[in-house]
């Protein structure tokens, strides 16, 4: 479905933290390109990541979703929680996502996914979605990662 204004928001100021987040990262042009998919970082980068790397950066990935849902929410608790959902498990630890998150890339064909669209595959599983739905956002987020 079509994003509302708020939604396509939050996600550009998730993207712009995420693609800050790695202005720092080492190596040529060729392996940097190789992480990154529409210039996000994807299950490639994720995998290059120390134990320590991947809890700092689902931490700071789980920050700047709060902050920018908070922003959206108008500081109303229902909408904070109706905005997050999509985009972060707020049931789940960080260590439970980086464990999920490594979970989800110990699949080849998942190295192009973004992170955050990896996150939003979590996320449907943490709040119960099918079988079904989750296999078919995997299958989406398949296809666009095939389009870069």
């Amino acid at each position: 479905g079509a994003l509302n204004p708020a939604m396509k928001q939050i996600l550009l100021c998730i993207a712009l933290a995420v693609g800050a987040s790695g202005q720092t990262a080492a190596g040529s042009a060729e392996r940097i390109a190789a992480q990154q998919t529409a210039g996000n970082w994807n299950g490639r980068f994720w995998r290059s990541l120390d134990h320590d790397g991947k809890i700092v950066f689902v931490l700071a990935y789980g920050s700047a979703v709060q902050e920018v849902t908070i922003a959206q929410s108008g500081g109303k608790l229902d909408r904070y929680k109706e905005l997050i959902k999509p985009f972060w498990p707020t049931g789940l630890t960080g260590a439970e996502i980086v464990l999920a998150l490594d979970r989800f890339y110990d699949t080849p064909e998942n190295g192009p996914i973004t992170i955050s669209g990896a996150i939003e595959v979590i996320a449907q599983r943490a709040y119960g979605a099918n079988d079904a739905a989750i296999e078919k956002t995997i299958d989406e987020l398949r296809s666009k990662a095939g389009k870069f």
